[in-house]
């Protein structure tokens, strides 16, 4: 990666307000806005051979993510499970495990407070139950940087890199409210995402993320059975499908690297073997 990729959304002061700031590649390539988007890995799971539509000839044991990918008419890929359900009778799909199951660690939103994301995918990616891990601030922020404890109450623009290690902004930690009366700095910039404890069935994923010699090494952990309707119980002795997405360099959505579908043994022979840690 060009840069670490720990920053997402971020505010800019201008002199007399807040704006938004930095965008993904290469949409921000061509102006004279900083790239700013987080890495990320996503894990699509299913245990089934999930299929877009009744009557396909490809499914997720094929073509892995790809099935949840369709255009919107405007050339945007929007990751959608294409299945004539109604998901007006979510519960219900959830109950009959017809879903994809998806953990994403983000470098951002999720990771610096010991997270990944868990959500699910029906005709969208849909947040498991519960409260996530970030706060999306307004233009007009609710926090800043807390002076006191850190130094600053915003980042410099030209000391953007040499400070990107003190990014994350988390809730009770280095922040602090807004307040109006401080003087900023043109250039100034903070988080427009505020990390929180994540509460509830969103709160399934623990992570420990590091950054060594150039990349990152990542341990997720979850357990087997977690007891909600929107995860996938993994039993021993049983197989399933996975597919990877590595979000890398500050690109979005549409331009990650996927892989071809996996298969993941719970203690059984498969493209990989899980096997209990002693």
């Amino acid at each position: 990666s060009e840069r670490l990729g720990i920053t997402h959304d971020l505010l800019r002061w201008d002199g007399e307000k807040w704006d938004r700031w930095g965008g993904d590649k290469p949409g921000v390539t061509d102006s004279d806005i900083m790239p700013s988007y987080e890495d990320m890995l996503s894990v699509s799971v299913s245990d089934r051979n999930l299929t877009a539509y009744d009557g396909a000839q490809v499914g997720y044991a094929e073509a892995g993510c790809f099935i949840t990918c369709h255009s919107t008419g405007t050339g945007i890929m929007t990751k959608e499970l294409l299945t004539n359900q109604n998901v007006a009778d979510e519960a219900d799909i959830l109950r009959q495990g017809n879903f994809l199951d998806m953990l994403t660690w983000q470098a951002a939103q999720s990771g610096p407070i010991g997270y990944a994301n868990d959500s699910f995918v029906l005709d969208d990616i849909l947040q498991d139950e519960g409260n996530s891990s970030r706060q999306t601030q307004p233009v007009m922020p609710w926090f800043m940087y807390d002076k006191s404890k850190v130094g600053f109450n915003a980042i410099p623009e030209e000391q953007f890199e040499e400070m990107i290690d003190s990014f994350p902004m988390i809730l009770g930690e280095n922040t602090t409210q807004y307040d109006p009366d401080v003087l900023f700095n043109i250039g100034d910039i903070i988080s427009r995402r505020v990390l929180v404890e994540p509460q509830g069935s969103t709160a399934d994923i623990l992570v420990n993320s590091s950054w060594q010699n150039g990349k990152w090494v990542l341990e997720l952990r979850r357990k087997l059975d977690t007891g909600n309707p929107d995860d996938k119980a993994f039993e021993v002795g049983k197989v399933y499908y996975i597919s990877l997405a590595v979000f890398d360099d500050n690109v979005s959505n549409r331009r990650h690297h996927v892989s071809f579908p996996l298969t993941l043994g719970i203690g059984v022979d498969a493209d990989i073997k899980a096997l209990r840690a002693e």
